[in-house]
């Protein structure tokens, strides 16, 4: 193309040279400057021209155009411009060709730099839905820490881890006590009753039954959880907390917390209701409110103080087997105070004073009667051995294994001792209990407790040592559970 050019060129220009009758010729070098050199006839030095020759007619206009005509292609062959879309010359390329990435449209793979933001090549411009962002990721999002979000209309949630690696157990629909306070849960983010908070099992879909004992704004609240199963020699279990809905309401009746056997649950707060929702609620006589080893508990003076469980109550009816526990801190422990007590059957509707199942302290030790039969005229008596002491929380718990003919005392979650109890029968009858009570005996005439009662639970059934272990370690040393970080939707 150049070659053609250039010859076309010294063409037009001879022509228009021997036209006017001009001496001078065109020398075209290599690097294709145009430049003139003068004949011998032709004094490049003076514009005169020679005597022996006339004078042409003035024809510098018409060559200096013909030069210029010249340079014009001589230029045009030598900058070699080129089409835009000419492939010799890449950086004169229209904007979408791929030898010039750096121009490339805004989708060309060849610049992830200027890629759209779902361009996977820059994941640092992805949507925030993308699962390389989970700090943004919504609900749904597997990649974020823990897994799916239960329900987008609460915005906050923390991790339960459950520890029970030093028991050979499983604990299976355990109550667990959720302690709560700053630190462990954003108030401000709650509502004021705590009606929002909800409890969710590891799988994020299954909602656990709680029930909230006591709750305190930017205080300490107290929630009891029933937990499907935390497996044995484990610390791998875990539930989810959520709170932050200023619209939820409360959460259903805390009743279903208590379905693994307990027959009866008070934990003695502001009223003295039974939280299995079984109905045995209490009256109380002589009380005061007193902090106890969980929340508000109530004190006893050791006169008339008492708590009414009621008359003809089916309490421990038809059952091979009945656990009492309590968490008391006494005054004095060197005269009998009944803790709580379960009486026989009396077909006379009379006060019994006769013990299906009694827990007791009496002269620094833990008492306990217990009979099979309404017609026992001895109960089986039996003491722990174990020291109690004046103004100290202890959690007690007494097993009645009717079937199997042994009674068994645990102090603050351990073993303190066991014995060897004939029961009548394998277990008790199917008939009602005339008395029960709270802190005397089962008709409130004897008996009385001079100190603080909390947490009493009667059980129709008997309670492993690991369970109570669990009980002890989660509501008296708080190191059943830990709190992972606050999570924000």
């Amino acid at each position: 193309m150049t070659s053609q050019l250039l010859g076309r060129a010294r063409y037009a220009l001879i022509l228009m040279l021997a036209t006017v009758g001009t001496a001078c010729s065109v020398v075209l070098p290599a690097d294709d400057q145009v430049q003139f050199a003068c004949r011998s006839d032709h004094d490049c030095a003076s514009d005169r021209p020679h005597t022996d020759r006339p004078a042409p007619e003035r024809s510098d206009a018409f060559v200096d155009a013909a030069v210029t005509d010249v340079r014009a292609v001589a230029d045009t062959a030598a900058t070699d411009r080129v089409s835009i879309g000419d492939a010799a010359r890449p950086d004169q390329a229209p904007i979408d060709d791929a030898a010039r990435p750096d121009q490339a449209l805004i989708g060309d793979v060849a610049r992830p730099d200027q890629a759209p933001i779902d361009d996977a090549a820059h994941p640092d411009q992805t949507p925030i839905a993308d699962t390389a962002r989970p700090d943004l990721a919504g609900p749904a999002d597997a990649s974020r820490d823990g897994g799916p979000w239960w329900d987008d209309r609460w915005s906050r949630r923390r991790r339960l881890a459950l520890d029970n690696s030093g028991r050979a157990e499983a604990l299976d629909d355990f109550p667990v006590l959720v302690k709560l306070m700053p630190g462990r849960i954003d108030y401000a983010a709650t509502r004021s009753n705590g009606d929002d908070v909800r409890f969710v099992d590891a799988d994020s879909s299954t909602q656990l039954a709680s029930e909230i004992e006591q709750w305190a704004s930017n205080g300490t609240s107290w929630v009891w959880v029933k937990v499907p199963r935390i497996d044995a020699a484990s610390a791998g279990d875990f539930m989810w907390m959520y709170y932050g809905n200023p619209a939820a309401s409360a959460p259903g009746p805390g009743s279903a917390v208590w379905s693994n056997r307990f027959e009866a649950v008070y934990h003695l707060g502001a009223i003295l209701f039974d939280s299995t929702g079984s109905g045995f609620d209490g009256s109380g006589y002589n009380l005061v409110a007193a902090t106890g080893a969980i929340g508000l508990a109530r004190s006893f003076d050791g006169y008339d103080s008492w708590i009414d469980i009621g008359h003809d109550r089916g309490l421990l009816q038809s059952t091979g087997a009945a656990t009492l526990s309590a968490w008391v801190s006494l005054q004095d422990t060197y005269t009998n105070q009944n803790v709580v007590s379960v009486s026989v059957h009396d077909p006379s509707g009379l006060s019994t004073m006769v013990s299906r199942a009694c827990m007791a302290v009496s002269y620094y030790e833990m008492l306990v009667a217990g009979r099979s039969t309404d017609s026992e005229a001895v109960a089986n008596y039996a003491t722990s051995g174990a020291g109690v002491a004046a103004g100290t929380w202890y959690q007690f718990t007494v097993v009645f294994d009717f079937s199997n003919d042994s009674i068994a005392f645990f102090k603050n979650g351990q073993p303190v001792g066991s014995v060897g109890a004939p029961f009548a029968q394998l277990q008790t009858p199917a008939t009602t209990a005339t008395n029960s009570a709270i802190g005397a005996q089962d008709n409130g005439s004897a008996d009385f407790t001079n100190g603080v009662v909390d947490e009493v639970r009667v059980v129709r059934a008997a309670r492993s040592a690991a369970w109570i272990s669990a009980e002890y370690q989660n509501q008296a040393l708080d190191s059943l559970v830990s709190f992972g970080p606050e999570q924000v939707y």
